[in-house]
């Protein structure tokens, strides 16, 4: 794995207009999940989260601390977003003294569809609620609004496919990605040609691509706002045959 975080060198980061200030406020209400048996903070909250359907993989406490994510209505407008809105980040607070606690707002980012919320509702990991609110109410009124996202680090490359042999196919996901969470395209290369071949966005925040070119593999991820960013040598045979690794680089975009 030390070869792997070796071969990830960034080759270039090119920043384009400034981060976008952030969004209009939403009305709207807040539910809760994954959280202890009958609310009861007793019992602690889960240290780890299963997929959900932008499909980043399993979650640690460790990765993403405090799990401060969520989950958006399939008619929500963050659908019409790049990746149906996963990886964006959304400022929430809460509405009504009667409900809330003692933190003013919250950041989360969106990582889940909530099949059964309403249009502007939002589906908060139960720590973030008790952050807002008192956990046994279920639901509270909200305000959120789109903001840059403020991750700390550099972006992780989450591999959860990767065959290199029979024509190859590939499939990752970005985490920790700062900034507005508007990837456009991800492409692929063989390292050091520039011979660039754009992956599909399947799902989610998942990208694939069969037909792959020798390892490794070069990566190369733009946004709608202009900014791009190369990962050399990000992909090797060495995670071929292996899914859900996690792959840090040097390389973030601007928050």
């Amino acid at each position: 794995m030390k070869s792997v975080v070796a071969a990830c060198v960034l080759v270039c980061l090119a920043l384009g207009a400034s981060a976008q200030a952030p969004g209009q406020w939403i009305s709207g209400t807040a539910s809760h999940t994954n959280g202890p048996e009958g609310n009861n903070l007793k019992l602690g909250f889960p240290s780890s989260l299963p997929d959900a359907s932008c499909g980043y993989g399993s979650l640690t406490a460790a990765e993403f601390p405090g799990f401060k994510l969520a989950g958006v209505a399939p008619n929500s407008i963050l659908k019409d977003k790049s990746m149906g809105g996963c990886g964006t980040c959304l400022e929430v607070k809460c509405t009504d003294k009667t409900y809330c606690a003692n933190s003013p707002t919250e950041t989360v980012m969106v990582y889940d569809t909530c099949k059964d919320c309403t249009t502007n509702q939002l589906n908060l990991n139960a720590q973030v609620f008790d952050k807002l609110a008192f956990l046994e109410l279920g639901n509270m009124p909200i305000m959120y609004r789109q903001v840059p996202c403020p991750f700390a680090g550099n972006i992780v490359v989450r591999v959860n496919n990767y065959r290199a042999t029979a024509g190859g196919w590939l499939r990752l996901a970005l985490r920790n990605v700062a900034g507005n969470a508007d990837i456009s395209s991800v492409e692929v290369a063989r390292a050091g040609t520039a011979n660039w071949i754009p992956m599909k966005n399947s799902f989610g925040a998942n990208w694939e691509l069969s037909k792959l070119p020798a390892a490794p593999l070069d990566l190369r991820v733009t946004t709608k706002s202009g900014q791009k960013a190369v990962l050399s040598g990000v992909i090797t045979e060495a995670v071929a045959g292996k899914e859900g690794v996690n792959i840090p680089t040097t390389a973030q975009f601007k928050a």
